[in-house]
């Protein structure tokens, strides 16, 4: 695209400036396209990987609460969430 866009002439641009307008090949428009399209790829992959790696979390959950119902048990804890600043007692930097 940014090839094709590059090459058109652009009749505004020779009316507004006349004789001094050149046509040729617009390197700057051909840039832009081209770095526009590799961002608006890396964009589209990264949210692709975010949807990914969501529905990976959703099926481990739903494994967990499966299994947990399956046993009749709780689900077991991931870790401890409450902060005990009693271990830091005598800490230095």
């Amino acid at each position: 695209m940014g090839i094709i866009q590059a090459n058109q002439a652009d009749e505004v641009m020779r009316e507004l400036v006349g004789r001094y307008y050149e046509s040729g090949f617009r390197w700057g428009l051909a840039i832009s396209w081209w770095v526009s399209g590799i961002v608006t790829a890396i964009v589209l992959y990264a949210l692709g990987m975010m949807v990914e790696y969501l529905m990976d979390i959703s099926s481990r959950l739903r494994n967990l609460e499966h299994e947990a119902k399956k046993n009749g048990e709780p689900a077991s804890r991931m870790g401890n969430s409450k902060a005990n600043m009693s271990k830091l007692e005598g800490f230095k930097l």
